[in-house]
């Protein structure tokens, strides 16, 4: 099977190319104080290194306005600058040189909603219309009620003013809690218009809860090809939103890249759970199609057959497995230390 995605108009944020069939980006928001410039930048570029392709910070303020242009010196990704309602602080945002930014055009007057749409295009950036079903505007909310139709006619109510001032540099999303609203408002949108999509939900949750309901919300959209730039929306450390991301993509077929296989037993005296997370780390930047079985023993051992690299644990020894065949034996506390080592040799030197 093989998803057909959704045609969609390509928007540039930064140099990074949106929509049009460009790889699904992957976004996560950082959850430092945008003021803290230092701790910023180190949660980026640590992010970057597992494939983070935007970043978004909280800009609520002109104090955090002033730090774009700090943050963007030291970072390598588009930076996009997230403001709910403060107009001035958009155009501040703008000209410190966001990227892009995403407003809640519920929470904008109409003449504000005109300044930023003139300001982003004196200076060439698009904007993400960000509709919450938490904020829908009023005259909305009085006709539909909090239902998915609601969301999208929230969403044409603003391209259109966005439209009338002939700016077309548009990504949309269309975000409730509820996983169900949340793929009938962006099924309907989706047939109705060619503008590039961000798929999210607006509260996904802690990390289990959570994963769960992005990965049938946000699957179910990119199974029918639509989404053009996602986020696995979990609560606490970013990084496991960036690497959902990106194995929710793989999943689907939708990236190409490595396959890490782990099988958990009690009977284990290997930290399973611990080498698999480091391998996948190492690997998210990875395209070549390189499969690494992780096993509690060698009760299983013939899933090696068809692994580039395998590990599997026979009491406290690691019986290292590459293309099938066992090479070598090592102690437990040299078991990763050694997969990394193998791995190195396996991965192409252009990536």
């Amino acid at each position: 099977m093989k998803i057909k995605r959704r045609a969609s108009k390509q928007i540039n944020v930064g140099k990074v190319p949106l929509g049009n069939f460009n790889p699904i980006r992957v976004q996560t928001l950082c959850t430092t104080k945008t003021t803290d410039v230092k701790a910023t930048v180190n949660q980026i570029l640590e992010l970057e290194k597992i494939g983070l392709e935007i970043v978004r910070v909280i800009v609520d303020n002109e104090e955090e306005a002033n730090t774009i242009s700090q943050i963007k010196k030291e970072i390598n990704i588009p930076l996009v600058a997230d403001v709910l309602y403060n107009d001035e602080v958009i155009l501040k945002a703008i000209r410190r040189g966001a990227d892009k930014i995403r407003i809640n055009p519920g929470k904008l007057e109409l003449r504000n909603l005109k300044r930023v749409i003139y300001e982003a295009k004196s200076f060439n950036i698009p904007v993400r219309i960000g509709i919450n079903m938490g904020s829908l505007p009023n005259n909305i909310l009085d006709k539909y009620g909090q239902t998915p139709e609601a969301m999208v006619e929230a969403a044409f109510q603003a391209i259109n003013e966005f439209e009338k001032e002939g700016f077309d540099d548009i990504v949309v999303s269309l975000k409730a809690s509820d996983v169900l609203q949340t793929i009938e408002a962006n099924m309907k949108f989706a047939e109705k218009t060619t503008y590039p999509m961000h798929i999210a939900l607006t509260q996904a949750g802690s990390s289990f809860g959570g994963l769960v309901r992005a990965s049938v919300g946000i699957g179910h959209l990119l199974l029918n090809g639509i989404g053009d730039t996602i986020r696995i929306t979990l609560a606490g450390n970013p990084k496991r939103e960036v690497l959902a991301g990106h194995y929710l993509l793989r999943s689907l077929g939708l990236r190409e890249g490595p396959v890490v296989i782990a099988g958990y037993s009690p009977r284990s005296s290997i930290p399973v759970n611990e080498i698999a997370q480091r391998i996948e780390e190492e690997l998210v930047n990875i395209t070549s199609p390189i499969k690494v079985v992780i096993l509690a023993s060698l009760v299983e051992k013939g899933e090696m057959r068809t692994a580039d690299l395998g590990i599997a644990a026979d009491g406290d020894i690691g019986v290292i497995f590459k293309k099938g065949e066992e090479i070598k034996r090592v102690k437990k506390d040299e078991i990763l230390d050694t997969l990394l080592a193998e791995l190195g040799e396996l991965i192409p030197s252009n990536q």
